[in-house]
């Protein structure tokens, strides 16, 4: 059973290895989303904006991009104040826009670099800088935000999350940051090691882990940056509330693209912050007892930062006879059967040979999630001829998905 073969068990500990976060990656982020109504006086103003500032991991230096619009006049000034809380006031420490200014109502800052010290990382870390918006009918600001920790949605790359796997050794690291209105993101993704030139980098969609999916956001537009290591900085997009669904069903990927490798040559999900990612492969050896088919399955569970939510996305193809019903069961472990825990498709049952679930949400227990964490949960997908379960599909965090691996 694919569970349990050598040759799985060491694909699982290559893929845990290569999962780890690179050290020379591990930057952290900060947001600040401004409006006018944190200016000391507040500015009546429809204006609004979005800034990121990421730190290195040494904390000697930031990234700071920034986006605004809907000024009431032109821009004049752009900063970083500090430090000080909401409510008060602080002088410039740095300047987003020196003279002459971009002097327009709306405008995209993108990836400035600045030294900092220790005392201005402590400074940031502490909730104590804010973004600053300044023009020419309010000169002391017209659009605040407060700069404080970025509940970012990171995704850790690497080959083994190609579809199909590759042998590149490269690593990168991509964070996501979404606007209070969740209706901007802003995305970059860093690279090293690749085999060949960089040709492009893309946020993709909507797709599992195991599963390919299409571009949504392009990181890199041409010319390319076009090194083995590199980085993208950071790029704000749109984003539309069902993309930000799939976002948080952890259904978008990073993708790093070379000349070796057209279709990708490392890939990271994008985890949603603070959560945990658990996956299934499903065929029909592991259910009990096993069914003999050649239908196959992937299955994808997130699990939220405060463990009382999941969102499951689901796939089968290939079933002998129309689906009835796909569950998820437990708590058993592989080679046990148990009782439906959550209903992903309530009848009128979706009904064919092939289909798919994306993002449902469910409320889950702490015991349920204590089970689920420890790979007593499983998917089911039943069938006309199958009543008890066609496929099956045994859920745990490290069952990474390989596409060429349901031997």
């Amino acid at each position: 059973m694919p569970h349990s073969s050598p040759t799985n068990l060491l694909r699982l500990l290559l893929l845990s290895a290569l999962i780890a976060p690179a050290c020379a990656f591990a930057q952290t982020a900060f947001v600040g989303n401004l409006t006018g109504a944190q200016e000391v006086p507040p500015v009546v103003t429809a204006a609004r904006g979005f800034g990121r500032v990421t730190l290195s991991a040494d904390e000697t230096t930031i990234n700071v991009s920034l986006d605004f619009s809907g000024l009431g006049s032109n821009e004049s000034l752009a900063h970083i104040h500090g430090p000080a809380a909401v409510g008060a006031n602080a002088a410039p420490i740095f300047n987003l826009d020196p003279a002459p200014a971009i002097g327009t109502p709306a405008a995209t800052i993108s990836n400035l670099s600045f030294a900092v010290t220790p005392a201005q990382v402590a400074d940031l870390r502490n909730g104590l800088w804010y973004f600053n918006v300044h023009s020419d009918l309010n000169g002391g600001g017209e659009i605040r935000g407060q700069i404080g920790p970025a509940a970012s949605y990171r995704g850790d790359l690497n080959a083994a999350q190609e579809v199909p796997t590759n042998a590149s050794t490269a690593t990168g690291v991509g964070l996501a940051s979404l606007n209070l209105a969740e209706d901007q993101l802003v995305a970059s993704v860093s690279w090293s090691g690749l085999g060949s030139g960089q040709t492009l980098a893309h946020i993709h969609g909507q797709r599992m882990i195991g599963e390919n999916g299409g571009v949504l956001f392009n990181l890199d537009p041409a010319p390319a940056v076009g090194g083995t290591t590199g980085t993208t900085g950071d790029v704000f997009f749109a984003i539309t509330p069902a993309q930000v669904a799939q976002l948080k069903a952890g259904l978008h990927y990073f993708n790093v693209h070379s000349m070796l490798f057209g279709g990708g040559e490392i890939r990271g999900q994008l985890v949603p912050p603070g959560a945990t990612i658990l996956t299934a492969r499903l065929d029909g050896g592991q259910e009990v007892p096993p069914v003999a088919t050649t239908a196959t399955g992937l299955g994808q569970v997130v699990l939220n930062a405060a463990r009382d939510q999941i969102i499951a996305s689901a796939n089968y193809s290939g079933l002998s006879s129309a689906q009835t019903l796909t569950h998820i069961h437990g708590p058993a472990p592989l080679g046990v059967s148990a009782g439906v825990l959550f209903n992903l498709d309530p009848a009128p049952a979706q009904g064919g040979t092939t289909g798919r679930f994306d993002g449902i949400s469910f409320a889950i227990t702490p015991a349920q999630a204590t089970d689920l964490e420890s790979g007593l949960h499983y998917f089911n997908v039943h069938s006309m001829t199958n009543g008890g379960g066609e496929i099956r599909g045994q859920i745990t965090s490290l069952d990474r998905i390989f596409a060429n691996d349901f031997e």
